[in-house]
């Protein structure tokens, strides 16, 4: 866990920094090639989801826990995921796409995640 968290902080410093650069016109580089740190991130995290989901569905101790583990964190990931790609094509000017159709992987997300605390939330205890 600690070599994940450290990884996710090289990775977040590393691309605040070519983003700083670029806005600061010291590189010329593509907004692609800036969130490239952050899409190895992404393929990291994917790879130590598939990993902990395959061994939890081969080793039948934690079958259930391990496709709801699975569900919540891929239904997290490729929201992200459009996130990130719509964005960097929109500043890039790649895509003519509003900035509404850009963040609507976030609120989608944030919509989810909402209904998803609602739903673990006991209100008769009130």
């Amino acid at each position: 866990m600690d070599f994940f968290l450290f990884f996710f902080s090289l990775t977040s410093l590393l691309t605040s920094i070519f983003a700083t650069l670029r806005m600061d016109d010291k590189i010329s580089w593509t907004w692609t090639q800036i969130f490239i740190p952050l899409w190895i991130f992404d393929i990291f995290f994917l790879y130590t989801l598939l990993v902990a989901f395959l061994r939890g569905f081969f080793g039948l101790r934690n079958y259930k826990q391990s496709i709801t583990f699975f569900q919540h964190y891929i239904f997290t990931f490729i929201p992200l995921l459009a996130f990130q790609v719509l964005l960097v094509r929109k500043i890039d000017g790649l895509s003519y796409y509003s900035y509404i159709s850009v963040f609507s992987p976030l609120i989608v997300l944030g919509i989810i995640w909402i209904f998803g605390f609602l739903s673990d939330a006991k209100f008769d205890s009130y």
